[in-house]
């Protein structure tokens, strides 16, 4: 792709700096917008799964010796779907694995893994939009450490506190104004900027994300001399463990505007009530978690039908912008990289950049519509979302 503007890309999250290290080994010119003021100024506390459709994108998309740093950074995924890999929260027995439908356990919150989940999605053995390798080992990921490995290299290209406000179209690109009044010219601009993207909603004013009602409590529990001399511990991991609640949130007794907005303190302190009457066992993963890595999170999602947008405007989105889901299937991270892998590799082939990105496009609503149903199973599975036609819009 030859052009003398660069590519604008809004946010550093995942999908962003995967692009920019596709479109940087490319030698094609960009700039990201963050509208963080430093790197790391909000906790980016969960981890991902990366299926094998998702390490083939990073494959494409990074240097070779930055994708071995990254597998050298992952945890060690091993498989198992037998009794020994579920517990069950009350008993502290081996369990046959979650129970299906919207209660979970004795109506409460669930535990089970998104591996678990996707694997129990049914017969179909397909990745978000192309076929997934069972036999290739997913990679486990802390998400901060993810992005710190994306960023390598890609420091000079990137700007802090700037804060998307708006952009027009112009007769050779896109110009983007930001919140201090400071604007930018490019060929192309990338909203990459989450669920809640500003890109978006200029572009796509009409564009729906429902509420799944589920509500996730992510937790990490700092594997700290007190927790290594429980007396309960058998082979636990090394560094920390992270878990999450699941549960609907007519499953949780307390009003929703209070829910999200606990502190981290609260948070934890609602871990604790919600599973008092859990085994014995289990409260030192609770009583001995890190409150500021706890946080209530509202699971919203897209619906599977994609709208249609003008690919004229020089304008495209990516990730969460493009196709927030549920989590439940593990698949949400793998399928924004596979945008990254996509968009860029479009771009560097021949033809007008208002076709490339309209190929671009076609590509991901198939294999986003793909990967949102599965979200919609796993949700159903793990904590009885209802049907996409029963959800309602939610502003994000």
């Amino acid at each position: 792709m030859t052009t003398h503007k660069p590519i604008l890309i809004i946010g550093a999250g995942i999908s962003g700096l995967c692009l920019a290290q596709a479109l940087h080994k490319s030698s094609i010119p960009f700039r990201i917008y963050e509208r963080d003021a430093i790197f790391n100024q909000r906790a980016q506390g969960y981890r991902v799964r990366i299926n094998s459709v998702g390490i083939a994108a990073l494959t494409q998309c990074l240097p070779p010796e930055l994708f071995e740093r990254l597998k050298a950074c992952c945890a060690h995924t091993t498989k198992g779907m037998g009794a020994k890999w579920h517990l069950d929260g009350v008993s502290g027995g081996e369990s046959a694995g979650p129970k299906l439908g919207p209660k979970g356990p004795q109506g409460g919150p669930q535990a089970g893994s998104q591996a678990e989940s996707q694997a129990k999605l049914g017969e179909k053995k397909m990745g978000p939009g192309g076929p997934q390798d069972e036999d290739v080992e997913p990679l486990n990921a802390d998400r901060t450490v993810l992005r710190g490995i994306l960023m390598r290299g890609l420091e000079g290209y990137v700007e802090f506190g700037k804060e998307f406000e708006g952009f027009e179209t112009t007769a050779v690109g896109v110009r983007v104004r930001f919140s201090n009044d400071s604007e930018v010219e490019g060929c192309l601009l990338v909203g990459a900027d989450g669920a809640g993207s500003r890109v978006r909603k200029q572009l796509v004013p009409g564009f729906e994300v429902v509420d799944t009602e589920g509500r996730f409590v992510y937790g990490k529990t700092v594997l700290t001399p007190e927790f290594r001399d429980n007396e309960v511990r058998n082979e636990l991991p090394e560094d920390y463990i992270y878990w999450v609640l699941v549960a609907r949130k007519d499953k949780i007794e307390m009003d929703d505007v209070e829910l999200l907005r606990l502190s981290g303190e609260d948070s934890a302190a609602l871990t604790r009530e919600l599973t008092s009457g859990w085994y014995s066992s289990f409260h030192a993963l609770f009583d001995l978690q890190n409150a500021a890595q706890t946080s209530v999170i509202r699971i919203v999602s897209a619906r599977p039908d994609l709208p249609t947008w003008d690919s004229t405007k020089n304008v495209t989105l990516i990730g969460d912008a493009a196709h927030v889901m549920s989590p439940s299937a593990g698949i949400g991270a793998t399928t924004a990289l596979r945008d990254a892998a996509t968009l860029s590799q479009v771009l560097a082939e021949e033809g007008s950049q208002v076709e490339k990105v309209g190929k671009y496009e076609g590509l991901m609503r198939a294999y986003a519509r793909d990967a949102l149903m599965r979200s919609s199973m796993g949700g159903k599975h793990m904590f009885g979302m209802r049907p996409f036609e029963e959800l309602k819009p939610v502003p994000v």
